[in-house]
Parts: structure tokens; C-alpha cells; sequence
């Protein structure tokens, strides 16, 4: 019992090592590419990796060079994917300034939320779909709502454990540094390839 509890701390100390090691790449890559040009690829690297080390646990993964590989790979389409996002993220904000500031009828505030609960289900999927699929940006998208619909009770549970995430992160500030988007970016991946694996299951049996 002793030999299989300490296997598990370190184990658990391995995660934690890489998964603070991909932060760090997150952050440097995205500092590389200014910022802007850098944070959509330096995030479809880091879903890549988790990926690859969920999809083979027991398979060392070459962290810095995977990553690298990813980010050079993905990074015009990847800024397409960060275009978008910023552009809806915009949209939403001036849309939800303007209804705010005018007398809006109820509908409107409705239409508002129901539009921003879309764009989260999108934003909550749309890397892991990016990552495992390699489709093209539209279906991307298209593709990201229609999981998130279809799989409510991952997408609520995903929510919770993010609100968690976030409530931690501003108890403890300091450990956003080395887990800011990789410890986010596992679970949400994890679960994400529960979904695609179920789907890839219905489908060969359809």
C-alpha cells in the first residue's frame, strides 16, 4: 500500500512539474509572438500536447520540441481561431454596453445572454476541436457549439470545475504563474476526449 501511494505522489509530481513547465512555454511563446500574434498558437500548442500525453500517458512526451512543432505548424490558422474569438468577444462587450445604456426591452437582454452563453460553449470546446480534428475554422466553430449542446452534463460540470479553477487562482495568485492555462487546459481536453470518444464510438457502431 505504501509502494502504490508513493508511486502516486510521484506521479502527481510529474504532472505538476510539466504541466508548470507548459505554462511556462505558454507565456514565453506568447510573449514571442508580441502578444498578440502569439497567445492563439502558444494556446493550440498547449491543448496539443495535453493531448498527446493524455491520448499516451505512459509515453514521455518532448515537451519543449512537441510544442514548438505545434506552434510553428498552426500558426496562421491558429491566429484565425484568436481573430475570431477576440472579434465575438468584442461584439458581445459593445452589444452588451449599448443594451445597457439604453432602456432595452427584456427580449433583448435575453438575446444578449443567450448569445453569450453560445459563445462560451464555442470558446469552452474550440481548442480540443482545433487540436483533434484539424478542420477548417468554420466547421471548427460549427462543430464546437454542436458538442457542447449535445453534452450538457459535460459542459456543466466543465463550468463548475472552471469557476473552481478561477476561485483558487485569485485566492492564490502566485500559482497562475506556472498553472494559469495548462491545469484549465488538461481538464477541459480530458473531458473533451470523453466527447469525441464517445461520438467516434456511436459512430462506428452506426
Amino acid at each position: 500500500m505504501f509502494r502504490k501511494l508513493s508511486d502516486g505522489t510521484l506521479k502527481v509530481s510529474e504532472w505538476l512539474m510539466q504541466l508548470a513547465f507548459i505554462n511556462v512555454l505558454w507565456l514565453l511563446f506568447t510573449i514571442a509572438g508580441l502578444g498578440l500574434f502569439g497567445w492563439a498558437p502558444a494556446t493550440v500548442a498547449t491543448f496539443g500536447v495535453l493531448r498527446k500525453m493524455l491520448l499516451s500517458p505512459e509515453e514521455d512526451v518532448p515537451l519543449f520540441r512537441t510544442f514548438l512543432q505545434l506552434f510553428r505548424r498552426d500558426f496562421f490558422s491558429a491566429n484565425g481561431l484568436g481573430f475570431l474569438i477576440v472579434l465575438g468577444g468584442l461584439s458581445l462587450y459593445a452589444s452588451g454596453s449599448i443594451i445597457s445604456e439604453m432602456d432595452s426591452s427584456l427580449f433583448l437582454k435575453l438575446l444578449l445572454l443567450m448569445v453569450v452563453f453560445l459563445f462560451g460553449v464555442i470558446i469552452l470546446f474550440l481548442f480540443p476541436v482545433f487540436c483533434h480534428y484539424q478542420l477548417s475554422l468554420q466547421q471548427t466553430i460549427r462543430y464546437s457549439l454542436a458538442i457542447g449542446l449535445a453534452n450538457l452534463h459535460y459542459l456543466s460540470l466543465l463550468v463548475v470545475i472552471v469557476i473552481l479553477i478561477i476561485i483558487v487562482y485569485g485566492t492564490l495568485p502566485a500559482t497562475m504563474i506556472f498553472y494559469f492555462i495548462s491545469v484549465p487546459g488538461l481538464i477541459i481536453m480530458h473531458f473533451s476526449l470523453k466527447v469525441f470518444n464517445k461520438i467516434e464510438t456511436q459512430s462506428i457502431k452506426g
